[in-house]
């Protein structure tokens, strides 16, 4: 019987025009696919039966060697099938620009502690190992959600939002501001999404928080120029 061929458990991809883009989460890398690897992957994706017949020999030696690099697999077990990812584009976001009331002291103390939390472990984890605990975190907040309502979550996202320019630079917002926000909203049973987009340029990678379809913290014009790739 013909192998069948599936996505690697790290590996995520996305379409960026005419080209595709791969995200190894486990090794935190970004990585461009020839255009003989896009095609081969479109064409994977659309034949559902894995036919392996139905490859050329230069196409077969193309998918022997995703296989060797770990792009692929033929374990059934841990592989996931072969698709782009994709997710709905964001409706709003609450990350204007316009003048927010000074936070509280309770806030900034709680918002502190998880920006301590988040800058460990970017210090001492590999992203790998911080993208399986998230995952772990938002299926337990899932799990126990709590029954606040869109408004309220927004609301809490709002004075974490007036928060943050007490705590990071422009540099190190993206990230940090990313995994804090997530941190404290996943372990307040709250189940939001931690979004990670690309561009044709790597250094351009960009991650950000949403929450049903609403951005926390960033605009729709700063994250409308990068394609989502993978979420937590």
């Amino acid at each position: 019987m013909a192998p069948r061929y599936l996505l690697a458990p790290s590996i995520t991809f996305c379409y960026v025009g005419d080209v595709s883009i791969s995200f190894d989460r486990y090794r935190n890398l970004y990585k461009y696919n020839t255009r003989r690897k896009t095609e081969l992957l479109k064409k994977m994706s659309e034949d559902h039966s894995q036919n392996a017949y139905q490859y050329s020999i230069e196409e077969k030696q193309l998918i022997e060697n995703m296989v060797e690099n770990g792009f692929l697999t033929t374990d059934v077990n841990n592989g996931i099938p072969i698709q782009p990812f994709s997710r709905a584009t964001p409706s709003r976001s609450i990350a204007g620009g316009f003048e927010r009331p000074m936070p509280s002291l309770f806030v900034l103390q709680q918002l502190w502690f998880f920006h301590r939390q988040a800058s460990k472990k970017i210090a001492t984890e590999s992203m790998g190992q911080i993208l399986e605990e998230a995952s772990t975190l938002k299926s337990s907040a899932r799990s126990s959600e709590k029954s606040l309502d869109s408004n309220s979550v927004l609301w809490l996202s709002e004075k974490l939002i007036s928060s943050r320019r007490f705590l990071y630079t422009h540099k190190d917002r993206c990230l940090y501001d990313s995994l804090t926000i997530f941190l404290y909203l996943v372990k307040r049973g709250i189940p939001i999404d931690w979004v990670f987009g690309t561009t044709l340029f790597h250094a351009n990678s960009h991650c950000w928080v949403e929450y049903e379809g609403v951005i926390l913290n960033d605009t729709l014009d700063s994250v409308g120029g990068f394609t989502p790739i993978f979420s937590v």
